[in-house]
């Protein structure tokens, strides 16, 4: 009978028939053919392994497998997180908020938008519907709705150069009396100007409102562009009267004004010019008060217009 290798896998625990079962000698340190017996053969039951009693016992169950790639601590701890897992996690919660902190400030400014074009809309619809409203004018006027009586400035456009209409209503404001100015009389057909503002003699011409003029030997006044005037008046005369000689009684801007004694003139001044300089606008009473060989004398009063 040939003797079973020790390194077959260990039957099932099955009797073999015709042999018979002999229990392993626990005091054999090492696997050996079982003795031969007569009789039925019995179940040859596994070797019994020597332990040592140092070695720790194989740990019960089964061994989880460790495939290629794979480490042994990861496979043995699946449920635990390193550190790199939670800082992404922490990134990604920042990231959360960031994000939701962006929203919240772009539903603002879109409110924000909203609102600033539906009053833009509104306000272009109320003046779509009613016209440019009118600006308001100095304290006093009716909340800027009537036109005011003149224009406050030069910068104020167009309608600045458009006199208001003087009536006996008008508040003449005096600003200078009994000024005297002496005129050389121009030869060679020249020309001496006048300037009722300041007032002032021998004065530029893009400032004067009267000119002395002689050629051959006939010497005359003349009013300058914008200025309007009337030989009509009195030594004695308020400003209010001049004011109605000179719409009354006017004189033409080409019209000479002989050189003569006792005459008296109602002026009043370019109100566009006048404005445009920064200047008041005036209404100036001259009279002719003497005349000589070589010069001519001229007496003022002026009140300033309102306007």
């Amino acid at each position: 009978m040939t003797a079973p290798n020790p390194h077959d896998p260990p039957t099932s625990g099955v009797p073999t028939p015709g042999r018979a079962s002999v229990p392993p000698t626990a005091a054999s340190p090492s696997y050996g053919p079982p003795p031969t017996v007569t009789g039925p053969a019995a179940p040859t039951s596994p070797p019994a392994m020597t332990t040592s009693p140092t070695q720790p016992s194989a740990p019960v169950g089964p061994t989880p497998p460790v495939g290629p790639g794979r480490p042994a601590a990861a496979a043995a701890l699946p449920g635990r997180r390193g550190p790199a897992a939670t800082i992404a996690i922490v990134i990604s919660l920042l990231a959360l908020v960031v994000s939701a902190a962006t929203a919240l400030l772009a539903l603002r400014a879109l409110d924000r938008a909203s609102d600033a074009q539906q009053t833009a809309t509104a306000a272009g619809g109320q003046e779509g519907a009613g016209g440019p409203q009118p600006t308001a004018g100095p304290p006093g006027d009716s909340a800027g709705t009537q036109p005011s009586a003149a224009p406050t400035s030069a910068a104020d456009g167009p309608a600045s150069t458009v006199p208001p209409t003087l009536g006996q209503g008008t508040v003449y404001q005096p600003k200078y009396t009994n000024e005297t100015l002496t005129l050389s009389m121009p030869t060679s057909c020249r020309s001496m100007y006048v300037d009722l503002h300041e007032p002032r003699a021998n004065a530029a011409a893009d400032i004067s409102e009267l000119s002395l003029y002689n050629c051959g030997g006939a010497p005359s006044f003349r009013i300058t562009d914008g200025v309007t005037a009337s030989m009509a008046g009195t030594p004695a005369m308020e400003p209010a009267e001049c004011s109605d000689k000179i719409r009354t009684v006017p004189l033409g801007n080409e019209q000479k004004i002989p050189v003569r004694q006792a005459i008296v003139l109602c002026v009043i001044t370019s109100f566009a010019d006048s404005k445009s300089r920064g200047e008041d606008w005036r209404l100036v009473r001259v009279e002719i008060s003497g005349v000589g060989n070589d010069t001519v004398t001229l007496k003022a009063d002026s009140w300033i217009i309102p306007g």
